[in-house]
């Protein structure tokens, strides 16, 4: 049994520019390619200005990409059409597109499911920047190649979560100001049925969200509201920003 890795990379500034981000291409690239070295299938899709910066090689499908051909980029839109309020504790760093392009790590999921490149059942999400949060390099590869001894722990009608807070059905805070963690966002991994069903959920609770309460938010603020209205099969276990959050 094996599963593919899939990540996404879309640099901001190449539609939006702020100077006061707090992570460069530079630091996007140095981790990237740490995480397309990895010996493990992968298929990553990259921002199309910046794709030639990175070394693919025999484990990895590098997929050219821009934000304006993704399904996503139609929410995008409707935010830029004036009348839905950004909510974030830093709103010089999460900004619309910040948003945006965290809530549309499902659909790179998606995009990867579709390509069939390496015909595995099992794909998982992971943040392309995901190496800072290891100790070391060796740190990084170790945990990694744990996951493949795991599959087995998940179930074909589930999804895993790793989440920093434990999940609270009676927490229906709708100050999305606030980052909600009860799922880390990094990682999650499952069967391709399941992860394209949550892939709908997750385009049908933001369209929600943009119409009824005229917010954009994160996309773990999201994902808790659809398993606190029901949304079956988030499989949370515990975890938080380290390599606990590949643990299950």
């Amino acid at each position: 049994m094996n599963y593919t890795l899939v990540s996404g990379y879309i640099n901001i500034e190449t539609n939006e520019f702020n100077p006061k981000r707090e992570q460069t291409f530079q630091d996007y690239k140095e981790r990237g390619q740490k995480l397309i070295n990895l010996p493990i299938p992968k298929i990553i899709f990259i921002d199309d200005k910046y794709i030639t910066q990175f070394q693919s090689n025999a484990h990895t499908e590098l997929i050219p990409i821009t934000l304006e051909e993704m399904e996503i980029f139609e929410y995008y839109k409707q935010v830029l059409s004036g009348g839905i309020n950004i909510v974030s504790p830093n709103p010089i760093k999460d900004t619309a597109l910040f948003h945006i392009i965290q809530i549309a790590k499902t659909e790179f999921i998606k995009k990867a499911i579709a390509t069939n490149r390496f015909q595995n059942d099992i794909y998982a999400w992971i943040d392309f920047g995901i190496s800072k949060i290891f100790q070391s390099d060796a740190d990084f590869l170790e945990t990694m190649l744990t996951i493949s001894t795991k599959l087995n722990n998940i179930q074909n009608n589930t999804i895993k979560l790793p989440g920093c807070w434990w999940l609270n059905l009676a927490d229906t805070n709708s100050d999305f100001a606030r980052v909600n963690w009860y799922f880390c966002g990094g990682f999650f991994i499952g069967y391709k049925d399941k992860l394209l069903e949550f892939e709908k959920g997750v385009k049908e609770e933001l369209q929600s969200i943009l119409e009824n309460e005229k917010i954009l938010t994160f996309e773990v603020n999201i994902w808790f509201r659809m398993w606190r209205n029901g949304f079956s099969g988030l499989d949370w276990y515990a975890g938080n920003h380290n390599k606990s959050m590949f643990g299950f």
